[in-house]
């Protein structure tokens, strides 16, 4: 008698034999992984629209690990900041008043708004932290689009400058 397994037990299957095969340094052509899905029985429009899927979610999630080291280089920052200012402050006060007494407001002051910037920094299913990311990602764009736009204003300027073939 045939086992028979559902689909989800076959993508855990093979994805363990693909990790072992892994471990042993062997890697797969994208013709292998389309002749193995043509086996399977998937058809090569399914299998290029998952591949396109799965380009995109790769490229997302490349794309918030970055931009959470961002995320996370600029709330040290502010930290690093904060702490130095307080730091003058609370010196500046005592040595002043020999206790530390009007230091204490600016001090929690920026102590909520370092509280606000972490909640938005580590909770990534926060509205902050999603306004956040939509916000990097159309200036990186931005960026990128400039970036582009320069070096092929360059190039022809390159290619005026210098008509020899």
């Amino acid at each position: 008698m045939s086992e028979w397994y559902t689909a989800e037990q076959v993508q855990q299957i093979l994805q363990r034999a693909l990790a072992k095969r892994d471990l042993l340094g062997e890697k797969l052509t994208r013709e292998q992984v389309q002749e193995i899905a043509t086996e399977l029985g998937v058809t090569a429009t399914d299998f290029l629209a998952a591949e396109r899927e799965w380009r995109l979610q790769q490229q997302e999630q490349g794309d918030r690990q970055e931009f959470d080291r961002y995320q996370r280089r600029q709330f040290f920052d502010a930290a690093v900041t904060f702490g130095v200012i307080g730091g003058f402050l609370s010196a500046l006060n005592w040595l002043g008043a020999h206790s530390i007494t009007w230091a204490v407001y600016p001090l929690l002051f920026f102590s909520f708004i370092l509280a606000l910037r972490a909640w938005s920094t580590f909770q990534p299913h926060s509205d902050g932290y999603q306004k956040d990311y939509q916000k990097w990602l159309g200036d990186r764009k931005k960026r990128q689009f400039l970036q582009g736009m320069a070096q092929k204003v360059g190039s022809k300027i390159s290619q005026w400058l210098d008509p020899s073939p």
